[in-house]
């Protein structure tokens, strides 16, 4: 092991988790310090790691607390540490939007350039609290697939993002968006430029991945602009909008906060913010609710509680689709195999339209983060063939 070698020197348990495939074998890491495995590669050091790999052996698992079996282990420390100093780091990158915003991205690069996964975040998402985006990148990263994490401008509660447009001190101005501000529609440059990013980093095929909110802005960016270069769909934890605020039990103010943000609007205020919390959690402005969570508005594409005949926006869809949800989830309109079942027969164009429930996950896979990393790359390797 070289010692300059920074991926290694800070080394933690969310750069060995994904690569830990053998369940059996993670338990025991979870709770084993990572620096050990800065050690592994350099034999004077192997007495060294055996003993605190049989100390911790006696304490959790004492049938196993042999030679042997320590052996084993180090065998798979030695390819996890061989594994993450192939792996290029993570790399913040930016791409500019047709009206000019400078929009944050996280980048995963692999060896080949054949494909690359655009992940597109739901409501407030950006990567500092999506772990589940993490170990999909890494999961992803460690098969050879490149990934990037996009932001569009409804990353955060609220957020300042850049233009290239000086301002009068001689920086630059910024416009400030968030899912408190963001107009849905503007999700169709978003996708555009990070698709363009793509292409200029030289890769020829993307899988685009949305969660939650993020499911309804692939699906309207595939509609508007039917992109030839993507060549599978992932809709994780799809939402349909408008149903999650009609259902009284998911917001029982619904029309009342409706009725604020119409009027709002027509008083010519249409970024004042409303009384009340939607889902107890989100603060928005007026245009923003009035956008996700008016029928008929593009936000509103998968229709479950109304259910018509057709689903205009889904059927654009010409590409395999993956649709995941988590089996606590709470997005369910009827129930979750009910609701997935509607949208993969509203899907009438796709080649493939696959459902998966993830076992003990809910809407972001706590927990089962790597659950779903592993079967996102099984479809992924499907579709890539």
């Amino acid at each position: 092991m070289t010692s300059d070698n920074n991926q290694i020197k800070n080394i933690t348990w969310q750069d060995i988790e994904p690569l830990i495939l053998d369940e059996k074998y993670k338990e025991f890491f979870k709770n084993f310090d990572p620096e050990t495995f800065k050690l592994v590669l350099d034999e004077e050091n192997k007495s060294k790691v055996t003993e605190s790999i049989l100390k911790m052996l006696k304490s959790t698992d004492p049938e196993n607390a042999t030679p042997e079996y320590a052996n084993e282990i180090i065998e798979i420390m030695r390819n996890v540490v061989n594994k993450i100093q192939e792996i290029k780091p993570m790399d913040l990158i930016f791409t500019t939007t047709s009206d000019d915003l400078n929009l944050p991205g996280f980048y995963y690069p692999s060896k080949q350039k054949d494909i690359c996964v655009l992940f597109i975040h739901g409501m407030s998402g950006f990567i500092l609290e999506n772990y589940f985006g993490h170990v999909l990148g890494r999961t992803l990263q460690t098969n050879n697939i490149s990934f990037i994490f996009t932001h569009n401008r409804g990353y955060a509660h609220i957020n300042d993002i850049k233009t290239n447009k000086v301002n009068s001190e001689g920086g630059f101005e910024t416009v400030r968006n968030g899912a408190v501000y963001e107009r849905f529609e503007k999700c169709v440059p978003d996708i555009e430029s990070w698709l363009k990013k793509g292409r200029e980093l030289g890769y020829k095929k993307f899988i685009v991945i949305g969660h939650s909110l993020g499911v309804s802005k692939v699906i309207h960016h595939f509609y508007k602009s039917n992109p030839e270069d993507v060549i599978g769909v992932i809709l994780a934890s799809p939402p349909d909008m408008v149903g999650l605020v009609k259902k009284t039990e998911y917001q029982s103010n619904y029309e009342k906060l409706l009725d604020e943000a119409k009027q709002n609007i027509q008083n010519d205020n249409p970024r004042k913010l409303l009384s009340d919390e939607v889902w107890d959690w989100y603060t928005l402005s007026s245009q923003t609710f009035v956008d996700l969570f008016e029928e008929n508005r593009p936000a509103d594409n998968l229709p479950i509680l109304r259910n018509p005949e057709k689903f205009p926006e889904l059927e654009s869809i010409t590409v395999p689709i993956l649709c995941i949800v988590g089996e606590n989830d709470d997005i369910a309109i009827n129930s979750l195999e009910e609701d997935m079942t509607i949208l993969k027969n509203k899907a009438t164009n796709v080649t493939s339209f696959e459902t998966y429930i993830l076992p003990r996950a809910n809407h972001v896979y706590d927990g089962e983060e790597k659950g779903f990393a592993e079967k996102v790359l099984d479809w992924v390797g499907k579709v890539r063939r």
